[in-house]
């Protein structure tokens, strides 16, 4: 039966050569010391970015930094930005990114609620050509909205309002985590989520998000598959 996980990058992380050979491009190296934007996150939040794997596999990487320390030249450094919140600076996409995605982001999220007020993005119209910003149908596909409709430029400000999204600590993330805590499916530590993936119809498919209103009880919850 094969695993995937949902995890952390962290400065362990960026030591081990089947991690960093996969983020050279944002100045990640196991015989360089962290880049200023990476060290930057871990000393804010204990670490840089999240990924999904398979086996010791990276298949999906998302890159996050506060705002006030942006990679060199990162083209959401030129962009007004809201204080005290984290930017995505980087992404590794695999084929299924448009569904596992939305389960890194929601992931990432729960990690930094309470921490900073939102997450934002830089998005663009059309082709996929650099690593450092997403498409905005994917990015409005994870839960972004386009901060500023009437900017035509070509780097589209993409933002995830975590005051609006996760305001209580019984949050949707949080019944998601329990949901699959509840169902055998993850361990007590929400820092690394892990489920089976033992058949083909569920091979490449993220779990359903489990939503419930204050009137209902568990068994009424409803569950809703990520698109």
């Amino acid at each position: 039966m094969r695993i995937r996980h949902l995890t952390t990058l962290t400065r362990k992380d960026a030591a081990s050569p089947g991690v960093s050979g996969k983020l050279r491009p944002w100045g990640i190296d196991v015989d360089s010391p962290l880049p200023d934007w990476a060290d930057a996150a871990c000393r804010a939040w204990g670490f840089f970015g999240v990924a999904s794997r398979h086996a010791d596999q990276l298949d999906g990487i998302i890159l996050v930094a506060p705002e006030s320390c942006l990679p060199a030249e990162h083209p959401m450094s030129k962009i007004p930005r809201t204080p005290g919140g984290a930017v995505l600076v980087g992404f590794l996409p695999h084929r299924h990114d448009v569904s596992w995605g939305r389960v890194r982001i929601s992931f990432l999220a729960a990690r930094l609620h309470g921490a900073v007020p939102v997450i934002e993005a830089g998005g663009v119209v059309g082709p996929y050509v650099d690593r450092r910003l997403a498409p905005t149908t994917w990015l409005e596909s994870w839960g972004f909205q386009e901060v500023d409709h009437m900017c035509a430029g070509p780097v589209r400000r993409m933002r995830l309002d975590l005051r609006r999204t996760v305001k209580t600590e019984e949050s949707w993330a949080e019944r998601w985590f329990g949901w699959l805590r509840g169902n055998g499916l993850a361990p007590a530590d929400v820092g690394r989520l892990r489920w089976p993936t033992g058949s083909a119809r569920h091979d490449h498919e993220p779990p359903a998000i489990v939503t419930q209103t204050k009137t209902q009880s568990p068994q009424q919850a409803i569950r809703e598959p990520l698109t």
